[in-house]
């Protein structure tokens, strides 16, 4: 038995296991998605009016994705919930790379023929030069998603307002669109 750092490679298996229930599913049997991010918009009540903030957060990424379906996945009716594991790099608020890894769940409350609503959260760690000297961050954010042909989602997320001097010059109140394309 492997030991690293006082974790045993079963409790390990466990972790991951009660972190990400679907995880196995979504590695061997999940699908592929490459991912576009686009668009930011900081709200200039939160942040230095002379401040020249980039709101075009262009990047890309990719993505492993698994549907659980309540009935036959080939219908056009939506999936009940989606597991996402992701990785994105994109020009962040200053305009320099920003890195993020996460893992995100959506559960399906809206959907009629080819269109579905999900709603959930992502949660990852991202990294940004202006934040802690670069070093990795934890996130948990909502995570809305419009998904078209069962080919297109457009993401959308938040980031709320964060405790004055906490992360830098950077107090969130920021919405966070991108879209994924399903292959």
């Amino acid at each position: 038995m492997l030991v690293f750092g006082g974790i045993s490679s079963s409790s390990a298996e466990d972790l991951v296991t009660a972190l990400f229930p679907d995880f196995e599913a979504l590695v061997h049997q999940g699908h592929n998605e490459i991912l576009i991010t686009g668009f930011t918009w900081h709200d200039s009540s939160t942040y230095d009016s002379g401040k020249d903030l980039n709101d075009l957060a262009w990047g890309g990424g990719y993505a492993r994705y698994f549907d659980h379906y309540d009935g036959d996945p080939a219908s056009t009716v939506a999936p009940v919930k989606s597991d996402i594991l992701f990785g994105m790099v994109f020009a962040d608020s200053n305009r320099r790379p920003e890195v993020a890894l996460g893992y995100g769940r959506t559960w399906t409350f809206a959907s009629v023929e080819n269109l579905s609503w999900s709603f959930g959260y992502a949660a990852g760690i991202t990294m940004r030069h202006d934040i802690w000297d670069g070093a990795p961050i934890p996130y948990i954010l909502p995570l809305l998603n419009l998904r078209l042909f069962k080919r297109l989602d457009l993401f959308a997320s938040y980031i709320p307002p964060l405790p004055s001097n906490s992360f830098g010059d950077a107090p969130g109140n920021v919405p966070f669109l991108f879209m994924g394309w399903r292959f």
